[in-house]
């Protein structure tokens, strides 16, 4: 399990380089916190939330990396080795405080990635290593199995799935047809992949082949989405490849025999502890129940709301899905000289005989903050209620909100929206905050 943390350290580090703007208290992109008393919380939070978040990175690493050097020069245990473990676990729980503050601060931070390190922290933080692998198997199967039974529908086979295999094929210059049956079969091969993954790594005797086939399918993944094919952001690229790494760990044969978090194998000249696992911290066990429990019904329960639109789309592991509700912004001809410097480079040109152009919030988000805007439509409206009360938009805006497509057909029911006044009074109807935070800009 020490190496396993260290992976979700490292890979955590990364990606909060990757997508750095995002954590480092966005200048110009809007910011919409999660709970409305966050709306006037200064912008220190954000740096301190994010300093103690790398701070508790770092006792990770540093915990496993003076264990292992330990272990390697088989050196006698003593009284100081015993600490290395709670100082990896108070690493874990700084991380978790600071991340889920972090997402109080801005829901766009609760990326996937990060709601699965922070499953994974309190497993890191309450559980032994048995416990661990256990639980952090079922998150993975979770994702595979939510993530395919997102992309099973007649949405996600006539846009994303086809526009996934056209970025794998376009690395070797070819693409699907336009129409007909080839294109339809060719993306349902993805979802039916990640069900083929999760249905193999779930059994001891078939995991070897899931490996293989999760491995399979991560490596498309990147070749779809890299640089050859639709040149996505570095950190869709660096996720993969952590699972590439992470499966290895948690699927293997020698994974079946797991070390506790502190521990060497028995007999080892270098063993740093021969506590038991319910030792290994303070916790009850009352609690390290609870905190199982909570973790399993997050990963392997809790997704199945989003099916009914009751759930954020990235916790309910629904990901490059076409099914979530859909939110368009269009501006009207005449206000997009006042827009914010740099949306305007993201307003398209509007339709013949049209005044309304539409504004791609979702390429803004790409370019200021190096992450992919929240697909939740509580957040796309206040940014758009953010860019409403910078630009002074009134009834030169309009939105149009679709649902989410029927599973069979892929129709969506429309709403349209138009002027401001109309928008907060449709942003009143969420039970999370959709107002955003003060911009920096607020008046420029």
């Amino acid at each position: 399990m020490r190496r396993l943390q260290a992976l979700v350290a490292v890979t955590i580090a990364i990606l909060l380089g990757a997508t750095w703007p995002l954590w480092s208290a966005p200048r110009d992109f809007p910011a919409v916190p999660l709970l409305a008393f966050a709306i006037a919380a200064p912008q220190w939070m954000d740096g301190g939330a994010l300093g103690a978040m790398c701070c508790g990175l770092v006792l990770v690493l540093a915990s496993v990396f003076a264990v292992e050097r330990r272990a390697a020069a088989s050196r006698t245990s003593t009284d100081l080795d015993a600490l290395w473990p709670e100082l990896r676990r108070a690493g874990w729980i700084l991380f978790l405080v600071a991340a889920l503050g972090l997402i109080v601060l801005n829901q766009q931070r609760c990326q996937p990635w990060l709601w699965q390190a922070v499953l994974l922290a309190v497993l890191f933080s309450t559980q032994d290593a048995r416990s661990t692998l256990h639980a952090a198997r079922l998150i993975v199967l979770s994702i595979y199995a939510f993530s395919a039974a997102g992309k099973l529908d007649a949405s996600f086979l006539q846009s994303h799935g086809p526009a996934l295999v056209d970025g794998l094929l376009h690395n070797v210059n070819r693409s699907l047809p336009a129409h007909g049956t080839v294109r339809t079969v060719t993306a349902a091969l993805l979802p039916l992949g990640e069900m083929l993954a999760a249905a193999a790594l779930a059994f001891p005797w078939s995991r070897r082949i899931g490996l293989w086939v999760s491995a399979g399918m991560h490596l498309a993944l990147m070749a779809a989405l890299g640089p050859g094919g639709l040149n996505h952001k570095p950190g869709v690229l660096v996720w993969n490849a952590f699972f590439l790494a992470q499966n290895a760990l948690l699927f293997s044969a020698a994974a079946d025999i797991p070390l506790e978090f502190g521990e060497a194998r028995a007999g080892n000249a270098g063993s740093i502890s021969a506590k038991p696992p319910e030792t290994i911290t303070a916790l009850p066990k009352c609690g390290k129940q609870a905190a199982m429990a909570s973790v399993m019904a997050l990963a392997a329960v809790l997704p199945f709301a989003e099916w009914y639109d009751r759930l954020d789309p990235w916790l309910g592991w629904s990901l490059y899905a076409s099914r979530p509700p859909r939110l368009q912004f269009f501006v009207d001809e005449q206000s997009v000289a006042r827009l914010p410097d740099g949306l305007r480079p993201f307003v398209e040109p509007p339709a013949p005989l049209e005044r309304w152009r539409r504004v791609r919030i979702d390429r803004w988000s790409l370019a200021a903050t190096s992450a992919p805007i929240s697909p939740q439509i509580r957040f796309q409206l206040g940014v758009v209620l953010s860019i409403a009360d910078r630009a002074t938009l009134h009834d030169d805006l309009r939105v149009v909100v679709e649902s989410s497509a029927d599973r069979r057909t892929g129709r969506r029911s429309v709403r349209e929206i138009i002027g401001a006044n109309a928008l907060r009074e449709f942003a009143a109807t969420f039970h999370f905050n959709v107002r955003p935070r003060p911009s920096p800009h607020q008046g420029d």
